[in-house]
C-alpha cells in the first residue's frame, strides 16, 4: 500500500525502469496485488538475492546472475513470474525447466537465446508476447500442465521454424486440445505421452473402494478410461490415475 495525500492506494503495477540502478537496494517483496512489472523495473540491482545464479526480486525472477558452466537453468519453486527480457539474448542458455508455481512468462523472456533447445513447463503460465521469438534452435517443448498454457500473441510467441521442427510432448489425452489452441495448433508435432506432475504414483490402498470415477471434463464415467481418470474412494480420498 501506498499512503499518499489522505488516500491509501494498493499496489498494482511496478513501472519500467522503476528501481533501475539501484545499487543499494537488497530485497524486494511484491505482492499479489501487483500485475504488471515494466521493462527493466530492477536492472542493475546487484544486491538483491542470488538463487542458483538468478536474480529474484521475491517471487518475480529478473535475469541471469551469470551464465552458468552446463548451459541448464533452474528456476526455483515458488517463483510465480518470469520477468519481461529476463533471459532476452543469454547465449549460453540450453535447458530451461519452468516450476509448477509460474503463473506468467513476460514479453521477450527468453527472445534470441540462440543456443535454447530445451522448454519445459511444470504449470500453464501464461506466455507473453516474443517470448521465444528469434529463439529458433528449440526443438523440444515438455508441457506436464493439465491445461493449456494462453499464448497472448499467436504471431509473436515462437519462430515459424519452431513451428515446424520441435517436438511438443503434452499430458496424456490433451493432444486434441493443443491442436484445436490459439498458439498451439501452429506446432506440426504434438505428442501426449507425459504424466501431469499432479497425479499420484502411488496405488490407492487395497482397502478402499471406489465409489465414483470421471474423466478431465468431469464426466462420470463406468469403466476405467485411458488416459486420466480421476477417482473417489470410499475413504473421502481422491486420487488421478493413469490408465494405459
Amino acid at each position: 500500500q501506498i499512503e499518499y495525500d489522505n488516500n491509501t492506494y494498493i499496489v498494482t503495477a511496478i513501472a519500467p525502469s522503476a528501481f533501475q540502478g539501484c545499487t543499494g537496494l537488497t530485497d524486494v517483496s511484491i505482492p499479489a496485488s501487483v500485475k504488471t512489472v515494466g521493462d527493466d523495473a530492477f536492472e542493475h540491482c546487484p544486491l538483491l538475492p542470488v538463487h542458483d545464479m538468478l536474480y529474484y526480486a521475491d517471487t518475480y525472477l529478473i535475469g541471469p546472475y551469470e551464465c552458468s558452466i552446463t548451459g541448464t537453468f533452474k528456476i526455483k519453486e515458488g517463483t510465480r513470474w518470469i520477468g519481461n527480457k529476463a533471459f532476452n539474448e543469454i547465449m549460453c542458455i540450453r535447458t530451461i525447466e519452468l516450476p509448477a508455481s509460474v503463473e506468467s512468462i513476460g514479453t521477450e523472456a527468453f527472445r534470441m537465446c540462440d543456443f535454447l533447445k530445451t522448454v519445459t513447463l511444470n504449470s500453464n503460465a501464461e506466455i507473453g508476447q516474443n517470448a521465444f521469438i528469434g529463439t529458433k534452435a528449440i526443438n523440444e517443448i515438455n508441457i506436464y500442465s493439465e491445461e493449456v498454457p494462453k499464448i497472448l500473441d499467436e504471431e509473436g510467441a515462437f519462430d515459424e521454424s519452431v513451428y515446424q521442427q520441435a517436438n511438443i510432448h503434452v499430458t496424456t489425452g490433451m493432444k486434441d486440445n493443443y491442436r484445436n489452441a490459439y498458439g498451439w495448433k501452429n506446432f506440426t508435432n504434438v505428442t501426449d505421452n507425459l504424466l501431469p506432475a499432479s497425479v499420484k504414483k502411488i496405488i490407492p490402498d487395497n482397502t478402499e473402494k471406489i465409489v465414483a470415477r470421471y474423466n478431465l471434463q468431469g464426466e462420470t464415467v463406468v469403466q476405467p478410461t485411458k488416459g486420466i481418470n480421476i477417482i473417489k474412494t470410499d475413504g473421502g480420498k481422491t486420487y488421478k490415475i493413469l490408465v494405459r
